[in-house]
């Protein structure tokens, strides 16, 4: 084709690409629109680790520091998703300037959501040059917020955004290679499991690139120091301590006896509509099936399925929003695998693998847009509205007067402990019998390898900080746990000194 011709088609797309930027605009703006509308007028879906985030990210807010219980003094970060923790403090910063009160359900409401704008913006700088296909981006993860609770509630919306940008760039062989390295770190702070896949994937991708792999170190390392200044700005170990306790709470197999790799089929196709679990096992193999006709290329992707797999062994199973992150990364895996089938030529199988991957997000939105899902800590259920009353009967110090059992300061043992401190306050205090704030009531805790990562004090259990309260000998300790209806409470009477409604209560000391 000549010069004339090349400049035509350089001159159509232009006038186009303005039409088209403003319909994804408009596209966006209406998807947003909808999400607002559905989160704070509609939204009922919670996970008591949901609370987990809002509440560290209230006490950056009221207090200046993410940890957990600050009256213990522990620095530990409790937050599997640092990134993910932060997006949820503009949000909750402009609600204190506002001088709304934050520990309302309709605070968390509004968190949930402007994350979502929080974490879009986030990411815009990674699509300058694709302005149009981010807008497109956006619309896809505000439909995706309306239909997955792992989305804004959970980690999976900085989770599907880190690696969709990451794979762009991958894709399009940027030469901005420190932007390459923030995309790994900025994964790895949105799962620190998916991010040792992103580096893995990313030095396949650069290995015969020295100069370039020594830029993308430059990027990782300078975000790295960033995110390890804040952290110190705010209080705490950069590493999050669950990643120690939940690798231990996992071989103790104290939530749950099945793995995630048991259950992600079953879990997928039931997402997807499906009743039928060799739909999420189709899923999970048409990436790596397709990659194979991309030859060398193929073992990036081959890889990081595996090992994606492979982290999938050591998850517990019984978190829903697990399977739905995963979901996701396979959706940005095939989104992946068609842009480089594209690359090759290859525009059959690239259109096959970008319609199954069309298909997905389809089913995905048709089976789950705009529904609550029933689950106990959804509001208004018995088990939300109990905890909810015990984080408001706090009288600071980490105590308690829950006036229907006793008309003195507690201080409490339980093992869901978001909903409870959310509602406490910054100064709050629980005994967390299942560990994740307290590794040291967990067995076994301190051999973990991963305890090395660690300052020895994050080993300490509920009774040595127990044990530094002035007052610990005169103030009574008891077990709390909150109904999820009529069945619990009939089980509960024969276990339990004090029961009603909504609380099964037992003196621990």
């Amino acid at each position: 084709m000549g010069n004339d011709g090349d400049a035509a088609m350089m001159r159509q797309p232009r006038g186009q690409s303005g039409w088209a930027l403003a319909v994804a605009l408009g596209m966006l703006a209406i998807s947003m629109a909808l999400a607002s509308w559905f989160f704070l007028c509609r939204k009922t879906t919670y996970f008591d680790d949901a609370f987990i985030y809002l509440h560290m990210a209230a006490n950056i807010v009221e207090a200046g520091t993410a940890r957990y219980f600050p009256i213990t003094g522990s620095s530990m970060l409790l937050s599997s998703s640092p990134l993910r923790l932060l997006t949820l403090v503009p949000g909750l910063l402009a609600l204190e300037l506002a001088q709304v009160p934050l520990r309302t359900i309709e605070a968390a409401r509004f968190a949930f959501l402007s994350s979502g704008l929080v974490s879009f913006l986030v990411f815009l700088p990674f699509w300058r040059n694709r302005l149009k296909a981010y807008m497109w981006v956006g619309v896809v993860l505000f439909l995706l917020g309306m239909s997955l609770d792992a989305v804004f509630l959970m980690e999976g919306g900085v989770l599907f955004l880190s690696l969709l940008s990451l794979a762009k760039l991958l894709a399009e062989r940027s030469s901005n290679h420190f932007a390459v390295g923030l995309a790994v770190l900025l994964v790895g702070l949105s799962r620190p499991e998916f991010g040792a896949v992103a580096v893995v994937v990313t030095a396949l991708v650069y290995h015969s690139q020295p100069r370039a792999l020594g830029r993308i170190l430059q990027g990782l390392a300078a975000g790295a120091a960033i995110y390890w200044i804040v952290m110190a700005a705010l209080g705490v170990w950069p590493i999050p301590s669950t990643i120690w306790s939940k690798q231990v709470t996992g071989k103790l197999r104290l939530f749950s006896q099945e793995n995630l790799i048991g259950v992600l089929p079953a879990q997928i196709a039931e997402t997807l509509g499906s009743k039928q679990a060799w739909v999420g096992w189709l899923l999970l193999i048409l990436p790596a099936a397709f990659s194979l006709m991309l030859r060398r290329a193929a073992i990036p992707v081959l890889i990081a399925l595996g090992l994606l797999l492979a982290i999938a062994f050591s998850m517990p199973g019984n978190f829903p929003w697990y399977s739905q992150n995963f979901l996701l990364a396979w959706l940005v895996v095939m989104v992946a695998v068609a842009v480089e089938l594209r690359r090759q030529r290859l525009d059959r199988a690239a259109f096959a693998m970008a319609g199954m991957a069309l298909l997905a997000l389809a089913l995905t939105l048709m089976t789950n847009l705009g529904r609550n899902v029933d689950r106990a800590w959804n509001e208004n259920s018995p088990m939300y509205l109990g905890y909810q009353e015990v984080g408001r009967s706090s009288i600071g110090d980490g105590k308690y007067i829950i006036q229907r059992y006793l008309d003195e300061p507690v201080r409490i043992r339980m093992c869901e402990i978001g909903i409870v401190s959310f509602y406490s306050g910054h100064d709050a205090w629980i005994f967390d019998i299942c560990g994740l704030v307290q590794i040291g009531n967990l067995k076994d805790a301190s051999n973990s390898w991963l305890s090395h990562f660690y300052p020895a004090s994050f080993a300490e259990s509920g009774e040595d900080q127990l044990a530094r309260f002035k007052d610990d000998a005169k103030v009574r300790v008891i077990d709390v746990w909150s109904m999820s209806g009529q069945k619990d409470v009939e089980r509960a009477k024969s276990k339990c000194g004090f029961v009603d409604y909504r609380l099964c209560i037992n003196r621990y000391r």
